[in-house]
């Protein structure tokens, strides 16, 4: 995984956060969530 695949990866996590928590979508939330626990495995395997 390269470090622009991370940022876009984080990236993408935030904004389901945002649409989540200011556009009230429930599901969003959950993604945001298995994106960033990928996340954590990836750069705990690097």
């Amino acid at each position: 995984m390269t470090a622009e695949g991370l940022d876009a990866r984080l990236v993408l996590a935030g904004e389901r956060y945002e649409q989540a928590v200011f556009g009230g979508d429930a599901k969003s939330l959950d993604e945001a969530e298995r994106d960033l626990a990928a996340l954590e495995a990836d750069v705990g395997l690097a």
